[in-house]
């Protein structure tokens, strides 16, 4: 429960690329998604009248459309207005340093979770840390707790 309590009190701190680390951890989260779908996440992949979010090229190589959270819209709504760079690519996460134009992958969304909420990992790595922030959030903080 203490690793829940410093997940939550890590999230919404200001800095650098906070804004993202935080959209992309509520992503994971609410949605269960793994790195490379939040990686893939295009704007366009975003329906906002319906609620719904479609993820292409799955694990599973299918293409799935899921309820979005409110939480989750609050978030992603704020990145591109308030962090993003400007860039010619519909994704929704871009790179904060050159190449901008390049689109980001898994290893970017790690590195990006990673950081901020170096103090809440337990040794974990790749995939681990979307089982750790399963884990956390299914040990007792609902998804609402974390804003």
């Amino acid at each position: 429960m203490a690793e829940v309590e410093q997940l939550e009190a890590a999230l919404g701190q200001g800095g650098p690329s906070m804004l993202r680390a935080d959209t992309m951890v509520r992503r994971m989260l609410d949605l269960g998604l793994r790195s490379g779908e939040v990686a893939r996440l295009g704007l366009d992949d975003i329906d906002w009248e319906a609620g719904t979010i479609t993820l292409r090229r799955t694990k599973g190589r299918r293409e799935d459309v899921m309820p979005l959270p409110e939480a989750t819209g609050r978030a992603i709504a704020a990145y591109p207005r308030d962090e993003r760079p400007k860039t010619q690519h519909r994704m929704v996460f871009a790179r904060h340093m050159t190449p901008r134009e390049r689109p980001i992958g898994p290893d970017l969304v790690r590195k990006t979770i990673r950081q901020p909420l170096a103090p809440c990992w337990r040794k974990t790595t790749g995939s681990d840390h979307r089982k750790a922030i399963l884990e956390w959030a299914n040990a007792g903080a609902a998804a609402a707790e974390f804003t």
